[in-house]
């Protein structure tokens, strides 16, 4: 079974490709820390701390939290007013920041359009930042369905003898 790391990988390379045939949607996974040392996450925030809640929309978010690709927290900073409400704003703010992943706790079309077109990878989580930003870069494996779960595939082929 694939593990996360390569659905994500998966899931980009297919919204590249098919990004005009097909509506956007947020990916499920950060990629792997070793693959992308450069990866600089945006979290939207309800307080300038990495325990903060995710918030909901990113052009109202009072604060952006910034990690490392690492999960290591860097810095908060409040998003400026200018910014506030304004999609392209906010979009133009991530890229002066070199933010290549933005979570929050929801994003329309509006916004995946606005982050796409600038490069950043949108994942959609509810939570704690940091705890959040920690359990996607673990990207572990999915784990297999054990031998004793899995159908009885031998089950048919002794009823017919």
């Amino acid at each position: 079974m694939l593990n996360l790391c390569y659905r994500f990988i998966s899931i980009l390379l297919l919204s590249v490709l098919l990004l005009p045939a097909q509506a956007l949607e947020p990916v499920a996974q950060i990629p792997e820390a070793n693959d992308a040392p450069d990866t600089l996450i945006a979290v939207a925030a309800e307080q300038n701390i990495p325990s903060s809640e995710i918030h909901t929309q990113i052009s109202q978010a009072p604060y952006f939290l910034f990690f490392s690709h690492e999960g290591t927290f860097l810095n908060s900073q409040a998003i400026p007013e200018a910014a506030k409400g304004s999609l392209a704003q906010v979009a133009n703010f991530l890229v002066k920041q070199q933010v290549t992943v933005m979570l929050s706790g929801h994003f329309d079309e509006d916004d995946l359009n606005a982050l796409t077109a600038h490069d950043i990878i949108p994942i959609e989580r509810q939570g704690a930042a940091a705890d959040i930003v920690t359990a996607l870069l673990q990207c572990e494996p999915t784990p297999s369905i054990p031998e004793a779960e899995a159908p009885n595939q031998s089950a048919a082929p002794a009823a017919q003898q």
